[in-house]
């Protein structure tokens, strides 16, 4: 009875996580997001630092994780236009 209530192999999540193994494309879209996500977090801890302690270095690192945001959302948006040339913008990027 317990087996189901929640069908394992039928779920988003794992068939989400199949086609991100599978395909390589969806695969560089999900690590590009993870990526900016994690930015995101970045740019919070050092701009908080940086006001907090009002330090020049912790809002100059914000300010280069916030540019780093802007240049990964480009080539994730632009991805679909210029094809292989702006992953390689990406990986340059950091």
């Amino acid at each position: 009875m317990a087996g189901k209530l929640f069908d394992f192999k039928k779920s988003k999540v794992v068939s989400l996580v199949r086609k991100i193994i599978k395909e390589k494309d969806t695969r560089e879209k999900a690590i590009l997001y993870a990526s900016t996500a994690v930015n995101y977090f970045f740019v919070a801890f050092q701009l908080y630092g940086g006001i907090r302690y009002e330090s020049v270095w912790f809002t100059s690192l914000g300010v280069y994780y916030a540019v780093l945001i802007s240049v990964n959302l480009y080539v994730g948006l632009s991805h679909e236009k210029q094809g292989r040339e702006a992953w390689k913008i990406f990986r340059i990027s950091g």
